[in-house]
């Protein structure tokens, strides 16, 4: 760099090295005779080398302002798909699962692209499967429900009995209740000794509530014995099976969400 001479090329290494000397107290006139070049044009090249680089930080802090914005978005939908995936919570209801919104959202596909070996799909792809056969082991149930009711005899002909198919209805609806809250880990209704040996139930349908004592005990008594049917110990399979799923789903979003960083690229990457 001695033999720089005035009207040479300056080239972006030397302008960078003048800078340099520069940040580190040289003058520019001191440079410009270190290098045997006009100090005005040192002047020129160190003042473009400060914008050149004054230009690059600011686009570093752009760029890495929108990936972390972009991060952001990528964890927040995250955690909005751990909340899609919900047990159903009567025998009427059905289990959550990816929604429209999910589906058309432009960062699901953006989530598969940076991590497309996450155990996420798979675990989603497992809670549909089951959801899938979960109407099924309901449908059975309702019909075993149906027939244990109507086998028990006298509900129909009772005094002031509702309409029966509202009382299948309300049977299916508290026992359904009960059941999932107790594969849940929940009490449910709650079911005592009662007195001189027969069960009692403290049903939620007023339906239920209305019939006489006897009848309410002999509900109690089924929905007891209930809990041994093969229909329900398929629904037990099928909401067991859902809630693994639900769990793993869980946390692997938890982890992508908390870990802030996703490795990959998608798309929408700012860069």
């Amino acid at each position: 760099m001695k033999n720089q001479r005035k009207g040479t090329r300056v080239t972006q290494a030397l302008r960078r090295e003048w800078l340099r000397r520069y940040q580190e107290g040289e003058t520019p006139k001191e440079i410009a005779k270190s290098e045997e070049a006009d100090p005005r044009t040192v002047r020129k090249q160190i003042a473009l080398a400060q914008q050149n680089l004054e230009l690059v930080e600011a686009r570093a802090h752009v760029l890495r302002n929108a990936l972390e914005r972009h991060y952001e978005d990528l964890c927040r939908f995250a955690s909005e798909l751990k909340a899609a995936f919900y047990l159903p919570t009567t025998l009427g209801s059905a289990a959550g699962g990816l929604s429209d919104y999910h589906l058309q959202n432009p960062l699901l596909a953006a989530l598969q692209e940076h991590l497309p070996r996450s155990p996420l799909w798979r675990d989603i792809a497992s809670w549909d499967e089951a959801r899938q056969a979960y109407p099924t082991s309901v449908q059975d149930l309702t019909k075993r429900i149906r027939r244990e009711v109507t086998a028990a005899g006298g509900f129909s002909e009772a005094a002031g009995m509702p309409d029966i198919t509202r009382l299948y209805e309300a049977v299916e609806d508290d026992f359904g209740y009960h059941m999932l809250a107790v594969l849940r880990g929940e009490k449910g209704i709650v079911i005592t000794g009662g007195s001189k040996g027969v069960a009692e139930i403290r049903f939620r349908r007023t339906e239920l509530l209305g019939l006489p004592q006897k009848k309410q005990a002999r509900l109690a008594s089924l929905l007891i014995k209930a809990q041994e049917w093969d229909e329900f110990k398929a629904l037990t399979e099928a909401i067991k099976r859902l809630n693994q799923a639900r769990k793993a789903i869980s946390l692997e979003a938890d982890t992508i969400a908390l870990r802030r960083v996703l490795a990959g690229r998608c798309r929408y990457c700012p860069f």
